[in-house]
């Protein structure tokens, strides 16, 4: 079995694409980010580029790039790049809807739909100067790491948010995209997909999993300023 390393975008799915390696009998570990610590995360982030026995008992780890400096993911990446491990790169392309995503969050005290409150079913303000503030940092940070993998000749998978999680495909659209991927990245990885996990895994890639919606959106009350603002080719287009 292939060691699975994800280069991770926060508001991206990581924590679901975790989940779906779990069902595929892989032991994961993801770094806690921001969220309370609990037996798959790396319980000190900081102390993971210096203590690298997680590499050791766990093959998959989703590290995700916010819990560190540009500085510190080349020196974690340096230190997983010895062919042992397969890379997928995952990010959403659409910089104002990764921005909104974590904006909302923020406003509303929700951040996976178990968490689900009055404040995020009602009408609510989310921070302009926040959403420019990601779209920036988002873009350098990404920009920096995809050089330094070019740079080091460290190969990956593309994985776009929008390819197993956008609301233009179905179900089983998500679901043959995500085998396709799973392919890519390590050939044997279908092989451990049985019907029973398959069925759990579309119920993670159905549409109802996505968190924020239009009619998110539409709840909003500065929506139209910020579409006005920043909605658009070079950082991404979100509608109501």
């Amino acid at each position: 079995m292939d060691k699975i390393f994800v280069i991770a975008d926060e508001r991206c799915g990581g924590s679901q694409l975790g989940n779906i390696f779990e069902l595929l009998s892989y032991t994961r570990v993801d770094d806690p980010q921001n969220h309370p610590t609990n037996d798959k995360s790396i319980y000190n982030k900081k102390n993971l580029i210096s203590n690298f026995s997680y590499f050791e008992r766990y093959n998959y780890m989703k590290v995700c790039m916010a819990s560190f400096s540009v500085r510190e993911y080349k020196k974690l990446l340096s230190e997983v790049n010895d062919g042992s491990w397969k890379f997928v790169f995952l990010w959403r392309k659409n910089f104002l809807e990764r921005a909104m995503s974590k904006a909302i969050a923020e406003a509303t005290g929700t951040w996976h739909q178990s968490q689900e409150n009055d404040k995020y079913n009602s009408e609510f303000k989310v921070s302009t100067w926040a959403i420019s503030r990601e779209i920036k940092n988002n873009k350098k940070k990404l920009s920096s790491i995809k050089n330094y993998l070019s740079e080091s000749d460290i190969s990956f998978y593309d994985l776009e948010f929008s390819d197993l999680y956008g609301s233009h495909l179905d179900t089983d659209q998500r679901f043959d995209y995500l085998k396709q991927a799973l392919t890519s990245i390590s050939p044997r990885l279908l092989d451990v997909m049985t019907i029973e996990n398959a069925e759990s895994i579309k119920s993670m890639l159905s549409p109802r999993q996505r968190l924020n919606t239009n009619d998110t959106y539409s709840r909003i009350t500065n929506i139209n300023e910020i579409i006005e603002k920043f909605s658009g080719v070079e950082n991404g287009i979100i509608s109501i």
